[in-house]
C-alpha cells in the first residue's frame, strides 16, 4: 500500500486505530517503527518486565499536534483545529535532553495528506504541552509515570475528578485484531 493510502486511511478513521501494520512497519500513534525493532523491544520487556530508572533518566513528554486543511485562513486564531496529546516515554540524561528529543519525535510527525473529500490537510507539530521526570526506580507494573498537582483546592472539586467504573471502562475501545 503507497504511504498515501496510509494516511487516507487513518484520516479516514480518526486516527481512532493505534497500529497499523503494512509492508513491514507499526504505525503507533503515527511515527513509523521497523516491525523488527518494536518485536525486539517488546521481548527485551517481558523478559525484565521492569525497566531500571535509577538514574532517573525516563520523562514523560506530551507531544501537541493538529490537522487541518493547508489552504486556510493563519489569522483567524478562533479556528477549529483536530489537536492531539500523545504522551510519550523518553529516555534522557537530563530534561533538556528530554525536551530536545520529543521536539525531534514531533517534528517527525508532520507530514501532509489529501483527505477524502480532496482537501489537502497536515499534520503540524505545536509544540511541548508537558515534561514529567518519573521518579520511580523501577517501572514495573503499579508503578507510578504521571502525575498532576490540583493544588490546594475544595474537597467537593477533588471528589469530581473521580470516574465510576462504568464511565471509564465504556470509553477503552476493545483492541482490534489485524
Amino acid at each position: 500500500m503507497a504511504r498515501q493510502g496510509i494516511y487516507q486511511k487513518l484520516e479516514r478513521f480518526l486516527i481512532k486505530s493505534f497500529v497499523y501494520v503494512c509492508e513491514g512497519l507499526v504505525l503507533a500513534h503515527r511515527h513509523f517503527m521497523k516491525l523488527q525493532t518494536v518485536s525486539d523491544n517488546l521481548k527485551k520487556m517481558v523478559e525484565n518486565d521492569k525497566i531500571s530508572n535509577k538514574n532517573g533518566n525516563w520523562y514523560i513528554a506530551e507531544i501537541i499536534e493538529k490537522c487541518e486543511p493547508i489552504e486556510r485562513n493563519n489569522e483567524q486564531d478562533l479556528r477549529r483545529v483536530i489537536t492531539y496529546g500523545n504522551h510519550h516515554l523518553i529516555k534522557a540524561n537530563n530534561p533538556k535532553e528530554a525536551f530536545d528529543k520529543a521536539v525531534k519525535i514531533g517534528k517527525q510527525g508532520e507530514f501532509e495528506f489529501i483527505n477524502s473529500d480532496k482537501i489537502k490537510m497536515e499534520w503540524i507539530f505545536v509544540g511541548i504541552g508537558e515534561l514529567i521526570p518519573i521518579y520511580d526506580e523501577n517501572i514495573e507494573d503499579g508503578s507510578e509515570v504521571l502525575w498532576t498537582d490540583y493544588g490546594f483546592i475544595s474537597n467537593r472539586k477533588a471528589m469530581r475528578f473521580a470516574r465510576s467504573e462504568k464511565e471509564l471502562l465504556e470509553n477503552i475501545k476493545p483492541k482490534k485484531n489485524l
